[in-house]
């Protein structure tokens, strides 16, 4: 096998073991077993870094970029809407730091 064909296989490996992870976040999650999904999130995180892989949109937002902790509504994360420039900001409670999403409101049919 080449190189790059193996690279991408590799790549779509990493693909599915990061979706399959991201399955079992939610579902601990869900179940309340916060460890459990914590530790997958990390998991997830490293498996990215090493294939240079990027992580699924819905887990990439629920992950903290700068301390790293697993982001729950009501827990660790404060969710308001910022109505002057049309987005929603993550903050984090254990770290503080801030993210910018954009919304864009759906018109009626």
């Amino acid at each position: 096998m080449k190189k790059s064909r193996k690279k991408r296989r590799h790549k779509h490996i990493a693909k599915q073991r990061l979706q399959r992870l991201y399955t079992l976040i939610q579902g601990w999650e869900n179940a309340g077993k916060r460890e459990f999904a914590q530790n997958a999130a990390d998991h997830a995180g490293r498996i990215s870094k090493r294939t240079n892989t990027p992580l699924p949109r819905g887990l990439r937002r629920r992950i903290c970029r700068k301390c790293g902790s697993l982001l729950t509504p009501g827990r660790n994360l404060l969710v308001r809407c910022d109505k002057k420039y049309r987005r929603v900001v993550y903050t984090c409670r254990g770290c503080g730091r801030k993210a910018y999403y954009p919304y864009v409101r759906k018109t009626p049919p």
